[in-house]
């Protein structure tokens, strides 16, 4: 038990310190696309080193091939790209916590699509979360709604990701598998629009280097096996619980590395979405004792 809490722990600080190393890199001039290249490679060697040792077989089905381009490489492609995209424009706490919008739209999803039963702790939570957002959401002027809608539209990008990983013909590969195929189908990706948006820019310092492989070791790779190892010791749902630090820990990290500045109003909306998923996540493990008995 207390290994799987370490391991949840451990993934959540993982994912929320991740977007420092890409904030660090967009204050150095890197560009956004050149960002989401390059730690794919960190991640891509690594996984396949993995593989190697393990002897993990790489075949898949023709069907199970479409849907990892279309749901691992384009769809959490464009997470990445939205998300960071944000960093730009708003604090990266504030740009976290509108990302995690996308517990409330898988929700709203799997109700929509797979008819999935709806519940009022879900509907307590979608409001809780929409009225937190609208507490963050600074209408002044002060915060960028560009940045906003980017933000926003991360969370609809991983959204679908995370309910292709639930429906799709490939949720029963290797966890490994995945990361790899993910990676591959992402660095080509990005590497054929950094091509056609004007070439390659390669990073030319070696804090740069170092940034990049922290991002995709970090965030990429160990983050997502911590997770896995805490939900086979703790199951998914304590594990979901105890990822609610990864919000919270971008939010300290914004505030302590970058000097970010929260008003009461951004606070109490932040406090507000992360009661929202608690809530959700509270009612799946609700939902899996029913259907454990």
């Amino acid at each position: 038990m207390l290994v799987g809490i370490i391991c949840a722990v451990l993934a959540s600080i993982a994912f929320g310190i991740g977007p420092v190393f890409t904030k660090e890199l967009l204050a150095g001039g890197m560009d956004v696309f050149g960002i989401m290249l390059y730690p794919r490679i960190s991640t891509l060697i690594a996984t396949g080193i993995v593989i190697i040792i393990r002897k993990t077989s790489l075949k898949v089905t023709k069907t199970q091939m479409w849907q990892l381009v279309l749901f691992c490489g384009v769809f959490n492609g464009l997470t990445a790209l939205l998300l960071v995209s944000s960093y730009n424009y708003l604090p990266l706490g504030i740009a976290t916590m509108f990302h995690f919008i996308y517990p409330v739209i898988v929700m709203v999803g799997m109700i929509a699509f797979y008819k999935e039963r709806v519940s009022v702790k879900k509907i307590i939570a979608a409001v809780l979360a929409v009225s937190g957002l609208s507490l963050i959401l600074d209408l002044s002027g002060k915060m960028s709604l560009l940045g906003v809608a980017l933000a926003l539209g991360s969370g609809v990008a991983y959204a679908v990701y995370v309910i292709a990983n639930r429906e799709s013909s490939y949720q029963k590969l290797p966890v490994i598998v995945l990361i790899f195929y993910s990676s591959l189908i992402n660095l080509i990706l990005f590497a054929i629009v950094n091509i056609a948006s004007g070439g390659l820019i390669i990073p030319t310092t070696l804090w740069e280097w170092l940034m990049i492989t922290a991002n995709g070791l970090i965030s990429g790779l160990f983050a997502f096996l911590m997770m896995i190892i805490a939900i086979r010791r703790i199951g998914a749902s304590n594990a979901a619980i105890t990822n609610m630090l990864e919000p919270i820990t971008a939010l300290i990290a914004g505030v302590i590395i970058f000097n970010e500045k929260l008003n009461l109003s951004a606070i109490l909306g932040c406090i507000l979405v992360i009661l929202a998923i608690t809530l959700m996540t509270l009612n799946k493990k609700r939902n899996n004792i029913k259907e454990a008995k």
